[in-house]
């Protein structure tokens, strides 16, 4: 900003009218400039979104590439990751095309204000108001005032990129942490757990805005017992198991171990007391 007020200081010692119209082009850049960066914000966040539930999708399959192949599902597998992959690709191109636009306003813009300038420039040359080495000198500065733009459309670039990483960064942050681990209410000193597992009033779903995916289980195992859930695919065994694990929180009720709620037995005592294998 500060050498374009130099060179737009410069340029008015040299021509009045040139200047004004090399300032109005600038102007005109700018305007256009804004209005594509605002909608570029809302084409990056929509890349990082599409693109995040991509490799999401990706990485859930991986996951459960036995349970897939097992069951025959590798089609739907491949619809569901496929249909993630081309929205993401569509909003990617969209992308693009705003910062071809980007790339090439300033150079078109540039391009016509040097015609301009030559054009009138001329007539002002025979007029006797200028003469050609005041105006070869005055298009070198039109040039210099009119850089700065280009520098700052490629840098608004950045600053939108930069600004959608953070809003995701952001998602990460936001969310609530794990509330520090409450001392065990037991009188004795806790090793390993005898084995009692029971579930109360249990109640846990996948997507807050939708419906849950299990709701009020009870379920008792005495220490010693052994145990099989039996079910289709992707009728809840796993999802039961690392709820039992912790590896997913539950919406309502209470998980016990030895009658005692998870959240308070000590992570070194659970590790030396189940393991887990998946399928």
């Amino acid at each position: 900003v500060v050498m374009m007020g130099f060179y737009g200081a410069v340029m008015f010692a040299y021509d009045v009218l040139l200047t004004s119209i090399g300032i109005a082009f600038a102007a005109i850049n700018f305007l256009v400039l804004r209005l594509v960066s605002s909608q570029r914000v809302e084409s990056n966040m929509l890349v990082l979104s599409e693109m995040g539930k991509t490799y999401g999708a990706a990485i859930s399959g991986l996951n459960n590439i036995e349970t897939i192949k097992a069951s025959g599902l590798e089609n739907e597998f491949f619809q569901r990751f496929g249909g993630y992959f081309a929205k993401g690709t569509n909003a990617a191109q969209a992308l693009q095309r705003s910062n071809l636009v980007l790339s090439i306003l300033p150079s078109l813009l540039l391009g016509l204000t040097t015609a301009t300038v030559l054009v009138i420039g001329a007539f002002r040359v025979i007029d006797g108001d200028l003469t050609i080495g005041m105006l070869i000198a005055f298009q070198s500065l039109m040039a210099s005032f009119l850089m700065p733009i280009s520098d700052l459309s490629n840098l608004g670039q950045k600053f939108q990129e930069l600004r959608g990483d953070l809003d995701r960064v952001d998602d990460v942050l936001q969310f609530p942490v794990a509330a520090p681990q409450k001392p065990a209410k037991t009188q004795k000193e806790l090793t390993r757990l005898d084995g009692e597992v029971e579930l109360i009033d249990a109640t846990f779903g996948y997507s807050p805005l939708g419906k849950p995916f299990f709701k009020g289980i009870d379920l008792h195992v005495a220490p010693g017992n052994v145990i099989a859930l039996v079910g289709g695919s992707g009728s809840g065994k796993s999802t039961l198991a690392r709820l039992i694990c912790g590896d997913y929180p539950l919406w309502e009720g209470e998980i016990l171990f030895d009658a005692i709620p998870r959240d308070e037995i000590p992570e070194q005592v659970l590790t030396n007391s189940f393991s887990v294998v998946d399928q």
